[in-house]
């Protein structure tokens, strides 16, 4: 059997292959990140006698320069693993190795597949890898618009504190548009109450009238705002107000996108019918849980998923005594972790189970945020009893042990 570890980059690939017994089958070598390197790689191995099912190949999972390398290598009938850093580190650490180059990288994963003890990581298939692409980067998003608006309201509080007395809303279109042309109180006053009215109407379905917009300039007028910095601190508002707008128009799409994804096979809208059945997940929810979770088989318990996501106290002891306080774990995703948090939240006001399963963690002298993670919880097992076994939510089922 031969080894060979691949420690990958953006424009080459080090290579470095070991034997049965661990020793270095030639010299370790580069490939560009091309068809020609991609090619020379399979040169190399012929020449030196490999053959391909006498050949383990490892690969570590950094960011995504290993993706095409391993559907290449993957294409012409190779043994690939994807090693998860973690796993590579910790053996580097065992070798006592004291630097870290590029071509102990490669001698370090191959050793690694040799010792018998690396662990493939997950690679998930075409669709749920769309799937997923999409969901992170409307993650990204939100994230972004929850700070772009985070950043407008403290200024709009600055230039314009009264505005709030007069809307509920300063980030509506009607009203976002109207802050872009006129985005201090010092330039709202100074405007007509017609010229407001009109481009309130041009947006359907809002109840900005003349009486409003007679308020809205009455209250600049009255504003005591002082001035400073006017123009200035009014394109940077009429920046961000532009810059929440075009996040919220790519949500919009992103959403559309996502839900079309999720209808193009009849698995995966199985799968989001059954999710979707379970009081207080909705559908931009079921699309987080089926992305990152993938295929659920992976998974061989429904403690297993859980740990994957870091719903478990991270606990740390030594002598006997505890060296922090009960925390929860920070393993997984963060969106997912939020979207699972929020249809907890969700379904202490639509599902009575879960309802009840709260309140029963408050009479046991549980806080609020416990019992709410103890709900998280139990909604992720439900989620993988209904993908695992393909079965629609039962209540009478799931919660029978609490009954």
């Amino acid at each position: 059997m031969f080894y060979l570890g691949i420690d990958v980059s953006l424009k080459s690939h080090r290579c470095a292959l070991l034997d049965a017994e661990g020793e270095r089958v030639g010299n370790s070598f580069s490939i560009d990140a091309s068809q020609e390197g991609f090619s020379l790689l399979l040169v190399t191995l012929e020449k030196r006698g490999v053959l391909k099912e006498d050949l383990t190949i490892g690969l570590e999972a950094t960011g995504h320069l290993w993706e095409n390398l391993l559907a290449h290598l993957e294409s012409k009938g190779f043994t690939v693993k994807l090693l998860n850093p973690f796993q590579t580190n910790r053996y580097r650490e065992l070798l006592a190795k004291k630097a870290k180059t590029d071509d102990i990288d490669a001698y370090v994963i191959a050793g690694l597949l040799r010792s018998g003890e690396a662990q493939s990581c997950y690679v998930p298939d075409d669709q749920i890898q769309g799937l997923r692409d999409l969901v992170r980067l409307r993650n990204t998003y939100l994230d972004n618009l929850q700070t772009y608006r985070r950043q407008a309201t403290s200024l709009l509080q600055l230039v314009f504190p009264e505005v709030g007395s007069v809307v509920k809303d300063p980030f509506g279109k009607a009203m976002r548009t109207i802050l872009q042309q006129y985005p201090t109180a010092a330039d709202l006053a100074k405007v007509h109450p017609r010229k407001i009215e009109k481009i309130a109407r041009s947006f359907q379905g809002n109840t900005f009238d003349r009486a409003k917009a007679e308020a809205l300039v009455e209250a600049a007028k009255n504003s005591i705002y002082a001035g400073r910095a006017k123009f200035s601190r009014g394109k940077v508002l009429a920046s961000l107000l532009s810059q929440i707008a075009q996040l919220e128009s790519a949500i919009e799409e992103l959403d559309a996108t996502i839900a079309a994804s999720l209808d193009d096979s009849t698995q995966g809208r199985s799968d989001t019918d059954r999710l979707t059945s379970i009081p207080g997940i909705g559908p931009k929810t079921a699309a987080v849980l089926l992305a990152e979770i993938g295929e659920v088989c992976r998974f061989h318990s429904a403690d297993h998923l859980v740990g994957y996501f870091g719903l478990f106290p991270g606990l740390a002891e030594s002598g006997g005594k505890p060296l922090s306080a009960p925390h929860i774990s920070k393993r997984g995703p963060k969106h997912f972790r939020r979207a699972l948090y929020m249809a907890s939240v969700a379904a202490l006001k639509h599902n009575p189970e879960l309802r009840g399963l709260y309140h029963r963690k408050r009479s046991q002298g549980k806080a609020p945020k416990q019992a709410l993670i103890v709900v998280a919880r139990k909604l992720l097992t439900i989620v993988y009893s209904l993908l695992r076994y393909q079965t629609e939510y039962n209540p009478s089922r799931l919660f029978l042990a609490a009954e």
